[in-house]
């Protein structure tokens, strides 16, 4: 059973989007003589019908005196990219190698998330670190770091179906590439808490812009913590306006996985339901 049971169930309503095998996942379009769920029979039509769908023992034909077809929806697979966005971030409290174990852990909970046998996930890490990444599952695709390089091989990977980009959406412009769309994106946003807000009185600490705050000064410390709360809210609503539904998640140290998995599992199945119809 998947640790992020409401996050499965919300997967398990999608309509299918892979058109290759069979699955458990509904596609919109009806269809006679294919394997799925039956919606109703239908009168035989030679133009649109091949002789072997009749239904040999139909109660219809019985009434009505005309051949039938049952109509299906198709069941078929629902197929996702995860992907993991690998800035070329440093610091010194390793913070960026926590996060990078949280993306793992949260890779492989909606990797397992999946509610078929036969669904598909294909995991790549993107970005100038993405090497860092040495799990087989996972496909590294190094960049050279450039913010826009990352944006837009990102991009490439949304643009087909459902997709989960794990990062802290700080240097990734995706609403600077050209004609991208993001028909069925989430965007799992991963931060430390010091990234949130950061605490008083304990020296002086680094800012994400590169200075540093004295944390003693309360004055100092509370101009910092609101651009700190701006930029968290900007981000979230430039990624509101391409259709991209964000679950915020923290980084919490003390769980093996590095975050707790109720609010995780919450924000995430929130997130797919916002997120368009495929």
């Amino acid at each position: 059973m998947s640790e992020l049971s409401l996050t499965q169930d919300v997967l398990s309503e999608m309509a299918a989007n892979g058109l290759d095998g069979y699955g458990t996942h509904l596609l919109a379009d009806v269809q006679t003589g294919i394997p799925g769920l039956v919606l109703s029979e239908v009168d035989y039509n030679p133009r649109r019908d091949s002789p072997t769908a009749i239904v040999m023992s139909s109660v219809r034909e019985m009434v009505t005196g005309q051949p039938q077809v049952r109509q299906y929806a198709p069941q078929q697979l629902l197929s996702a990219n995860v992907i993991i966005h690998e800035r070329g971030s440093t610091d010194s409290y390793g913070i960026s190698e926590a996060k990078r174990h949280m993306a793992a852990e949260l890779r492989q909970a909606i990797t397992e998330s999946m509610p078929g046998l036969t669904d598909e996930v294909t995991t790549y890490a993107v970005g100038e670190k993405a090497g860092l990444y040495h799990d087989l599952d996972i496909e590294a695709w190094t960049t050279d770091g450039d913010p826009l390089t990352d944006a837009k091989t990102i991009s490439e990977l949304c643009r087909d179906g459902l997709a989960f980009v794990i990062g802290d959406f700080l240097q990734l412009p995706l609403e600077r590439v050209s004609g991208a769309s993001y028909p069925a994106t989430v965007a799992v946003k991963t931060n430390h808490r010091i990234e949130m807000a950061l605490p008083a009185n304990v020296g002086t600490l680094p800012t994400i812009g590169g200075g540093e705050v004295n944390t003693n000064k309360p004055k100092e410390l509370q101009r910092v913590n609101e651009a700190l709360a701006s930029l968290h809210a900007e981000t979230i609503a430039r990624l509101g306006r391409l259709g991209i539904a964000v679950a915020h998640i923290v980084l919490a140290p003390h769980f093996t996985a590095g975050y707790e998995t109720t609010a995780a599992d919450r924000a995430i199945s929130r997130a797919i339901s916002r997120i368009q119809p495929l």
